[in-house]
């Protein structure tokens, strides 16, 4: 895997964590973080939707440096139909 990827996992990771310990801090003080989980669920589904096709490119492309479908020196054919 590249360092590229682990670096930005880590980076998603990270910040996710924070999130959860800020959110836990504030609860625990006795502040009242209903609200903005409820706010922050609402705004993930309005850019969930609106960023629908960019956050599937972005998957894909994940997918592909993942998984490793190609390596240097596979023939590949272009423009051939199906069942050929």
């Amino acid at each position: 895997m590249s360092t590229a990827v682990v670096n930005n996992v880590v980076k998603i990771v990270r910040y996710g964590i924070l999130v959860i310990a800020i959110f836990a801090a504030l609860a625990s003080i006795g502040v009242d973080v209903t609200g903005a989980l409820v706010a922050g669920g609402f705004l993930g589904i309005v850019i969930g939707f609106a960023a629908q096709a960019s956050i599937s490119n972005f998957i894909s492309g994940l997918l592909l440096v993942l998984e490793k479908p190609l390596k240097l020196g596979d023939f590949i054919r272009v423009g051939i139909p199906l069942g050929w």
